[in-house]
């Protein structure tokens, strides 16, 4: 990647953590599959997850973030907070975030299933 993208992340970053989302951006800019970018405990997912959050909102994407669990939701919504990133919450859960015009959503993928399923 051609540019620093330091600037995105929370706080300096661990070289994993730049390879990491530098990989996924790369990926973004050759191909159209879905990305999973996966790291053990401890190695810092959040603030990999402010720095792509924060690339999306930069480039006018629309970002969608999304957990298997509530409690993970929680602590997703905290790390955004702490960050100062506006987002929505799509999660039954959550009714009182609803915020559909924001360019992060925070997302269950149970409420994803069941939104998708109603659709068909």
């Amino acid at each position: 990647m051609d540019q620093d993208i330091t600037h995105l992340f929370p706080r300096t970053p661990w070289p994993h953590q730049l390879r990491g989302v530098t990989g996924v951006l790369e990926r973004f800019r050759y191909y159209t599959e879905p990305i999973c970018l996966t790291s053990p405990t401890g190695t810092g997912k959040s603030a990999m997850q402010i720095a792509l959050a924060r690339w999306g909102v930069e480039q006018e994407l629309p970002v969608l973030m999304l957990t298997n669990r509530r409690l993970l939701l929680e602590q997703t919504m905290k790390v955004f907070d702490e960050a100062k990133i506006p987002y929505g919450v799509r999660a039954a859960s959550f009714p009182e975030l609803e915020r559909e015009h924001e360019m992060v959503q925070l997302s269950s993928i149970q409420t994803e299933i069941a939104r998708s399923i109603r659709r068909q």
